[in-house]
């Protein structure tokens, strides 16, 4: 399978992101396949995708932002979508505040999802399905 070619994200975009992230003790900021994102519990809830924002709201409230077209679905390539996850509407994202408003948003439903518990490291290493 050849490599995926993603742009980075605008400097103008990630500082805007920086800036409308909500302020929170939880909140853990660290990059998911070179971009950006905030996680919580140890799930993301946030995050720059080339020159997108996208924000975890979970299913129902994805789906009914994407069926009243004020969001776009989150698909990082073609056929996966990540159905809690939608993109914020370019305008949104280039606002600060309003930009603030999703993430703000993600965070509430951030916190609703069960924690991660950290994988326990036995120095075995198994093969999937096994």
């Amino acid at each position: 399978m050849p490599p995926i070619d993603w742009e980075k994200s605008p400097s103008e975009l990630v500082a805007r992101f920086d800036a409308a992230l909500p302020e929170h003790p939880g909140i853990v900021k660290k990059p998911m396949f070179g971009y950006s994102c905030g996680f919580v519990g140890g799930n993301m809830f946030c995050g720059l995708f080339q020159d997108r924002v996208l924000v975890r709201l979970g299913r129902h409230a994805a789906g009914e932002l994407v069926a009243a077209g004020r969001a776009e679905p989150f698909m990082p390539a073609p056929g996966r979508t990540m159905r809690e996850y939608v993109l914020v509407p370019g305008a949104d994202a280039n606002d600060t505040d309003k930009l603030a408003k999703w993430l703000v948003q993600a965070l509430a439903y951030g916190l609703t999802v069960a924690p991660k518990t950290p994988a326990a490291k036995s120095g075995v290493r198994r093969k999937r399905g096994t």
